[in-house]
């Protein structure tokens, strides 16, 4: 046999054992010489497949322009690499959210302002542009974003089909789909003022400098009649809205209820962390708590977590249903329903901060985050013990203080096997694929793809075949081309014979 036949059988042989397989995704790459700060994959014009929408910035304050830029599919089911359609975008918007909120078929636009959100609708390609006030004082948005325009939950079908709610300083504002007003909330708020005396020492090229947060917003049944309430928390304090028959709500909440979780130094120091997830873990239909508590400086801290079911409408909150401490280090957590049973594991990441932590980091540039998961369990909410504990390796640049890929992302299935698998950014060069699995978990590393993964990633369906694509943009490096991932369906557990969904694309824009 000579040496080309011999080499061609080998190839043969290792593409039939699968050692040759095609790369998970097809990448098409949208050249730009703007700055990106925003990307999505989402169903516009209303034909059930995603099309491609992304705000560019040219310049800089004030000189600066920021446009709005529209790729729909075409008949071969691909974006064109030059937009269907550019619009300037209005002033002042500081935050967007994609949502159906008129009923028909295709997302919308929502784009928040100082006093109002304006509805961009693409229904069957035809661009339209209403505006509704929000009533009384400005919104969050005061002023726009001087770095980009990042995603916030606007619309709220939680709260009633259509329903918006705008987040404000101190207070949200819940709206009908129209505009109409259906209530005004005392949701509160926390802010830290810093005024530097003028003349002095201090550097500062601001007269005042604010830091503002607004309390986390959550929908979900607490007292048990079948009606969505809202959930405001920030470090300090817990309220409770109760939406009454009518669907309504009063503007000061039903229950006023002080967490205590942090420590007057943290307090003093504005260091620590506090987070309260609602979640139903007992599925009885009433929503329960997880609260989170870091304490603890730069070089060490300690993570406590405690969850609290919900018995008639209250929280024992001195006494919890179950907790865990994390320590050595600061840590984070997901709830989510990973293997598709209807029943919600919790992942935990902790990433160590201890001096011999920070020192590696330093040297290898890299953060070992360690990733943790608990399954349900039987007469407690979670397992005493992890079901499985892995390390990941992040990459970090000392230029941007952040990780050189995408922050790894356990959000979709990949595959279309029920579980939720994890993507990572493989140090901003590579794709890499760990596929969930019952038994296995994510302990193994299933695919990869070479790619310039620095930046932000969004999810969505571009071609009709169910399996989740994506898009990815980087707003921190002006001129980086948008990428757009096509599954190609070839991962392990994929459905066999996976193809695009028949539909007919629309008309042209107009």
């Amino acid at each position: 046999m000579s040496g080309r036949r011999a080499w061609g059988s080998l190839l043969g042989v290792l593409l039939a054992a699968g050692w040759a397989a095609a790369e998970p995704f097809e990448i098409q790459t949208i050249p730009t010489s703007l700055r990106i700060v925003q990307a999505d994959l989402v169903d516009l014009d209303g034909d059930g497949i995603g099309d491609l929408i992304w705000i560019g910035i040219r310049g800089m304050p004030p000189e600066e322009e920021r446009t709005l830029h529209i790729h729909f599919r075409r008949d071969d089911r691909t974006l064109s690499d030059r937009p269907d359609a550019t619009r300037p975008l209005p002033d002042g918007v500081a935050a967007y959210d994609l949502a159906n909120v008129d009923g028909r078929p295709g997302a919308e636009l929502l784009l928040l302002r100082r006093h109002h959100v304006n509805v961009l609708s693409m229904h069957a390609r035809r661009l339209a542009m209403s505006e509704l006030p929000v009533p009384g004082d400005p919104t969050i948005a005061a002023v726009h974003d001087e770095r980009g325009v990042d995603r916030l939950r606007i619309a709220r079908d939680g709260l009633g089909r259509g329903r918006l709610l705008i987040p404000g300083l101190g207070r949200a504002s819940l709206l009908q789909s129209d505009g109409t007003p259906v209530a005004e909330l005392d949701v509160g708020g926390r802010a830290n003022f810093f005024v530097p005396r003028r003349p002095g020492p201090l550097v500062s090229e601001n007269e005042m400098e604010i830091y503002f947060d607004h309390p986390r917003l959550t929908a979900g049944d607490v007292d048990g009649d079948g009606r969505a309430d809202l959930l405001s928390s920030d470090r300090h304090e817990l309220r409770i809205f109760l939406q009454d028959d009518s669907g309504g709500f009063t503007t000061q909440p039903q229950h006023r209820i002080p967490l205590r979780r942090l420590t007057e130094r943290d307090h003093i120091r504005t260091s620590g962390a506090v987070r309260v997830t609602p979640h139903d873990f007992d599925g009885d239909g009433r929503v329960d708590l997880l609260i989170s508590s870091t304490d603890g400086s730069l070089f060490g801290g300690t993570t406590r977590v405690t969850i609290h079911l919900n018995r008639n409408g209250g929280f024992a909150l001195d006494a919890p249903d179950q907790g865990f401490e994390v320590e050595g280090g600061a840590a984070t957590h997901e709830v989510r329903d990973l293997d598709g049973d209807g029943r919600a594991e919790l992942a935990q990441v902790r990433i160590p901060t201890g001096v011999l932590e920070l020192v590696e980091v330093l040297l290898t540039r890299a953060i070992d985050a360690e990733i943790s998961i608990r399954r349900p369990g039987g007469v407690t909410p979670f397992e005493a013990e992890p079901w499985q504990t892995w390390k990941l390796g992040v990459g970090i640049s000392f230029e941007t203080f952040r990780s050189r890929g995408f922050v790894p992302a356990l959000e979709v299935d990949l595959n279309g096997d029920g579980f939720i698998d994890l993507l990572g950014s493989g140090d901003g060069e590579q794709l890499e694929i760990r596929l969930g699995d019952r038994k296995r978990g994510y302990r193994n590393r299933s695919a990869t793809q070479d790619l310039d993964t620095g930046g932000r990633i969004r999810f969505g369906d571009a071609d009709g075949n169910t399996l989740p694509d994506f898009v990815l943009y980087d707003s921190r490096r002006p001129g980086t081309p948008i990428r757009v991932g096509r599954n190609r369906g070839e991962l392990e557990g994929s459905p066999p014979e996976i193809g695009p969904l028949e539909s007919e694309p629309p008309e042209r824009i107009r």
